[in-house]
């Protein structure tokens, strides 16, 4: 028996060892979904997937908050609206999309103001509604002039969470990832990672949703990021609209093959078309000689974008979200397809 003991200490040893290791190679991973709709109402669709997906948690968009002009007040824009008690069921991280110019010259009496009426919103959506928050996030693409403004706004709005210990997080893009000493750090708890909408819009080769190429210049900084970082995802498509060579408007959640059935607008080439014939499309005005650029993300290059940015990040408890939760998306997506992109981050 004294010869056995060392082999068992030994084995068990081994065994610790390795559950050791698989937890430090392991991420606790979970899948969540972006909701970018002004009216809240999941079709049987969309059920069917979050509970497949298990999905227990959704970053909703509450509302947005803009300038009505160049001098104007911040106002809330595009107010949710819930017509599906099934969001109970969920716990709720709600969004406010912020623009950047409200933070522009913004005086410090009107951000802690603005941080107040952004909270005291939110908690009444909330209550009014009876749900469960477990975070707040604000999405902003703040830049060097409106860092301090922007940076001021959550920490005031972080002191107000305090009391009911609710975290806060802010989306990230890939720009202020790498260049963090250039555009701060947001005092925040956690950031979401965006990776999309990473290329330049007037670039007619490239897909401006994602494309590896611009992915590949900013994916090595990440995991130097010093916040805690969930993920976002592009599920989405649009279709980029120019008129005289400037980009008038995207159209969103529009894809290629509606473009095919307009009369008198033809392929030029790939995702590339031209208007020749005036005509009305999705409430936009397409006039003669316009252009129109169709651009999403298929599920191979989702996968493709899941497996350029994994390898990047730390191990650690994260979000993978995908955006966004949408029915007519969806009918691009099967679920073994959206399980295996989130599978890419375990």
């Amino acid at each position: 028996m004294k010869h056995l003991r060392p082999i068992a200490i030994t084995a068990t040893a081994v065994v610790l060892l390795a559950i050791g290791l698989y937890a430090l190679k392991g991420n606790r991973i979970t899948p969540s979904f972006y909701y970018w709709k002004t009216t809240f109402r999941l079709s049987p669709h969309e059920h069917r997937l979050l509970a497949s997906q298990q999905v227990d948690e959704l970053f909703v968009r509450f509302f947005d908050v803009d300038r009505e002009a160049s001098q104007g007040k911040a106002q809330p824009l595009g107010m949710l609206t819930v017509r599906d008690t099934s969001l109970r069921g969920f716990k709720v991280i709600p969004v406010v999309f912020i623009t950047n110019r409200v933070f522009q010259q913004a005086p410090p009496e009107e951000v802690k103001q603005l941080a107040n009426n952004v909270w005291s919103t939110i908690r009444h959506m909330a209550d009014e509604h009876h749900l469960q928050m477990s975070e707040i996030q604000i999405d902003c693409d703040w830049t060097e002039s409106s860092k301090a403004a922007y940076f001021g706004f959550l920490s005031q709005l972080k002191e107000q969470l305090l009391p009911l210990q609710l975290p806060l997080s802010a989306t990230i893009r890939l720009h202020q990832v790498k260049y963090p000493a250039r555009t701060g750090i947001p005092p925040v708890d956690r950031g979401m990672l965006m990776f999309y909408n990473m290329g330049n819009l007037s670039d007619s080769t490239a897909n401006s949703i994602y494309n590896s190429g611009d992915a590949a210049k900013y994916v090595t900084s990440v995991r130097d990021y010093p916040l805690p970082l969930d993920v976002a995802l592009p599920l989405f498509s649009w279709v980029v609209h120019e008129r005289e060579q400037r980009i008038i408007e995207l159209m969103s959640n529009t894809y290629a093959h509606e473009l095919d059935t307009l009369p008198g607008v033809v392929r030029t080439d790939g995702g590339h078309y031209r208007v020749e014939q005036a005509q009305y499309f999705r409430g936009a005005y397409l006039r003669r000689g316009d252009r129109l650029r169709a651009q999403a993300v298929p599920p191979a290059l989702a996968l493709e974008a899941a497996r350029q940015l994994a390898p990047h990040l730390r191990a650690e408890h994260r979000r993978v979200a995908l955006f966004r939760l949408d029915s007519l998306t969806l009918l691009h997506y099967e679920e073994k397809e959206i399980q295996a992109i989130v599978d890419c981050f375990r």
